[in-house]
């Protein structure tokens, strides 16, 4: 290692990512026992849902031997782990310290200490996992200990968090008229076409990531975290353990990450398909780069949306406390990538974390990445790093050559024609997975429409919500065309449930290049599906695409861009001439077709007077 193990103090440190130490927390313990019960953060889904429960002996004056753990109601789930937690003496006093240490950005050596001694701290752990009844409502559970040959027995009680499915799209049941004074009128909705919208995580950390283990205290492997994930009420899940972590456990017991473990991930995720016909997928998450003091990497997703990877990739590092630095070049690894048949999303753009891993630089001149999260955080929520994306992403966009014919420009060196937004967990346990996901149009989930729908930009981010926009029937990712005397009517269509409360009380700010053009105030209408007509954008020749942030609270939801293309009246297929394409395509809308590029009279019928005005344009 080509590191010296120097002083490094920096003020005001915090966590960027948020991991979870429960156990070393004084308050968290009973009689110096942590016991936990986790259920999924949310069962969104009709069936049995897993739940997990540990305990260890934190800080008790003797070993305790647990000797049962009963889930109370349902007798046939219990165990008899029979196991000795030894007493840890005086451990979790020297913790807190290097904790408070290592909050205050203290040295390399600080570092180093803190993650061996939370390892040692966590090591000893009884663990039970179940699958429990969709019926259940509250977990009881008890676990009966021995301690100083005194028994005792331990009571948990967890409510489980129920809410109805996510909201997949269809046709609205309200809608709202937004004139070019921004005057709101309640009207019937259009008839329109109907989207399907799925959703899924593409950024979760097992117990093959160090981190995850010695930090989070997680054991369970990806079939586990798959039925978390399912029970979420998810359609996949991508699993993107540390690549290029080589951390031992206390230096010595345990290696991350081998191929025996990324080749255990993949068994496991299509044994998982096998069993249940959801769509869990095992890849990696890959540093990359060298920047600042320590040489740390950045992060990047490899997704393999079509097909498996056909091995573990290479990502050699040299060291630091997880390994996080030294990386091969941000291109080596993108061509890596792409190379091996998947796509690269850069990971948590502007985040970063002392002597762990470092921000993107978007200067490094690469190219070949399909695009990054806008949203990313195991908590579900969002702060100024993903604003600073969300800007960097709209500046990127406006690079972008203008679209043609229809369709955007393919880009040489890149694998699709804009950088995509998507939204992540980052979950390093399974009680965090899918507290933000990415919602993709498809008329079903499989590999290649997963593909297609976030590679193409058919995709949205989202802690709740689901909400995009539609321009003469083209919607995210797509191209519409603005025919000379169009009449500026787009739609806006939120999509809830009872648990995020009516669509109507959501504001959504629509944004034209980068800038916001019109702000919709909450109608209060009272319905989880509602379309705002929308007549005030004013849109022109310079206008080049719109995207959507759609929020109420905590909740938020940001879309991937319309793409506009300005053209005379009566090409309906962006060539920049009226003919037989134009013809063709008329002819397949014919009849009923509100707000549809091929009624030309605008009267909601696509007829012989259109049919003849399109032939007076030849």
């Amino acid at each position: 290692m080509k590191y010296i193990w120097v002083l490094f103090i920096i003020t005001g440190f915090s966590w960027a990512h948020e991991h979870s130490t429960p156990w070393i927390e004084s308050e968290n313990l009973e009689q110096g026992l942590y016991v936990s019960v986790s259920p999924p953060w949310v069962v969104r889904k009709d069936g049995d849902f897993p739940i997990s429960i540990q305990v260890r002996n934190i800080s008790a004056k003797h070993d305790v031997f647990v000797k049962e753990i009963r889930l109370k109601g349902d007798e046939q789930q219990q165990v008899e782990p029979r196991k000795m937690l030894q007493t840890q003496g005086d451990l979790l006093k020297h913790v807190q310290i290097a904790k408070a240490n290592f909050e205050n950005g203290g040295s390399v050596i600080e570092q180093k200490e803190f993650i061996d001694l939370v390892a040692k701290l966590g090591r000893e752990v009884c663990s039970a996992r179940w699958l429990v009844s969709g019926e259940i409502d509250t977990l009881h559970i008890e676990i009966d200990i021995l301690e100083n040959r005194i028994p005792r027995t331990i009571r948990k009680s967890v409510e489980v968090n129920k809410q109805p499915p996510l909201p997949r799209g269809g046709a609205a049941d309200a809608a709202v008229a937004i004139n070019g004074k921004c005057e709101q009128t309640v009207v019937a909705p259009r008839n329109a076409n109907t989207l399907w919208w799925f959703a899924g995580d593409q950024h979760i950390h097992t117990s093959f990531s160090a981190d995850a283990v010695i930090i989070d205290g997680t054991e369970q492997e990806p079939y586990e975290y798959s039925e978390y994930a399912e029970s979420i009420g998810l359609d996949w899940a991508i699993f993107t353990d540390h690549s290029n972590v080589t951390y031992s456990e206390v230096w010595g017991d345990r290696d991350w990450y081998v191929e025996s473990q990324f080749n255990w991930g993949q068994a496991e995720c299509q044994q998982y398909r096998d069993d249940h016909d959801w769509l869990s997928i095992y890849s990696q998450e890959m540093g990359l780069g060298q920047q600042g003091f320590w040489d740390l990497a950045s992060h990047m997703l490899c997704l393999p949306l079509e097909q498996d990877l056909p091995g573990m990739l290479p990502n050699p590092s040299d060291g630091l406390v997880y390994g996080h630095a030294d990386c091969e070049s941000e291109q080596t690894i993108i061509n890596r990538i792409n190379d091996a048949g998947a796509y690269g999303f850069i990971a948590h753009p502007y985040d970063w974390m002392y002597l762990f891993f470092y921000e993107w630089d978007w200067g490094n001149g690469t190219n070949g990445w399909a695009g990054m999260e806008l949203m990313c955080d195991p908590g579900g929520g969002y702060d100024d790093d993903d604003w600073s994306t969300w800007y960097k992403w709209h500046e990127l966009l406006n690079g972008i050559a203008a679209p043609t014919n229809g369709q955007l420009q393919e880009r040489d060196g890149w694998p699709n024609a804009f950088p995509v937004g998507i939204g992540d967990s980052d979950a390093h346990e399974p009680g965090l997975v899918g507290r933000i996901w990415t919602y993709a149009a498809m008329e079903s989930v499989g590999r290649t429409n997963l593909k297609n729908g976030i590679l193409g930009g058919h995709c949205i981010a989202s802690n709740g919500p689901l909400a995009w926009v539609t321009v003469n029937e083209s919607f995210t990712g797509e191209v519409a065309l603005l025919p000379d005397g169009w009449n500026d009517d787009i739609v806006v269509s939120i999509r809830t449930n009872s648990s995020m409360g009516y669509a109507g009380e959501y504001s959504a700010e629509i944004l034209v290049n980068g800038e916001v053009r019109h702000t919709i105030d909450p109608s209060g209408v009272p319905s989880y599906s509602l379309d705002y007509y929308v007549h005030s954008l004013n849109l022109g020749p310079d206008d080049k695409f719109i995207t959507l942030r759609v929020t109420k609270g905590g909740l938020l939801c940001l879309a991937n861009p319309v793409w506009l293309q300005h053209t005379i009246y009566g090409d309906l297929d962006g060539d920049g001439t009226i003919g037989m394409g134009d013809l063709l395509q008329l002819i397949a809308s014919w009849g009923g077709c509100t707000s549809c590029l091929s009624d030309l009279n605008q009267d909601g019928i696509v007829g012989t007077t259109d049919l003849l005005t399109l032939i007076s344009l030849w």
